[in-house]
């Protein structure tokens, strides 16, 4: 009699163990499903930021920060001018939203996002824009760019997409490889907008959710 229970009682703690994982590994599969089709009602976008600079260091890079988070911020705009589900903040009304909220760049963006009623909140942070200097054909100082961005789901907290965009434009000569994107641009020296603009719509278009084409 023993033998029967105690092949019994293994037969059916290996059936409730095979179940138990099976029903975990559903659960994982209907949290991937999830995240897949997770649909975003309401993308909040944010002003471009680039890190403080100490007051008495206000030199013409500081500027420049300031310019390019201007000139970034307007890009976006343009990249989104299509987009219903995307609401982008002034100035005006990001600071209204923030109020006394005090806090890192992602906790007060996710704040300002849920002030927004959204459902994730786009927050990109430049950190380097130094203008062309010279001529289209003959630049002493080729403009130069860096900026990441990152996608934020406000319920969850977890970032959906990020990514970084950095280029400093190289002639020909000192970079054999890029003759197809130095072609594209006729063979000139672009001004630091156009290499935002160029990140911006290679960047976000990697991203399923800030897409702008079907």
């Amino acid at each position: 009699m023993m033998r029967p229970l105690g092949f019994l009682f293994v037969f059916t703690l290996s059936l409730l163990t095979a179940c138990a994982a099976q029903t975990s590994q559903s659960a994982q599969d209907m949290n991937k499903s999830d995240a897949d089709e997770l649909i975003l009602k309401s993308i909040v976008v944010l002003q471009s930021e680039s890190d403080p600079v100490d007051q008495d260091k206000r030199s013409a890079e500081a500027l420049n920060l300031e310019e390019g988070c201007r000139v970034l911020s307007s890009i976006i705009a343009e990249y989104f001018a299509m987009k219903e589900n995307v609401n982008i903040l002034s100035p005006m009304q990001q600071e209204s939203l923030t109020g006394t909220f005090i806090g890192n760049l992602h906790k007060r963006a996710r704040y300002i996002g849920m002030q927004a009623q959204g459902d994730a909140v786009l927050i990109t942070h430049l950190i380097d824009y130094r203008k062309l200097e010279g001529k289209k054909y003959g630049a002493n100082e080729p403009a130069s760019v860096s900026f990441d961005y990152s996608l934020i789901h406000l319920e969850s907290g977890k970032t959906l997409c990020k990514g970084s965009f950095e280029e400093t434009q190289k002639t020909l000569l000192s970079d054999l490889l890029s003759f197809g994107k130095a072609s594209k641009r006729n063979f000139e020296f672009v001004s630091a907008e156009t290499l935002l603009r160029e990140g911006v719509e290679r960047k976000f278009g990697d991203c399923r959710y800030l897409t702008t084409t079907p």
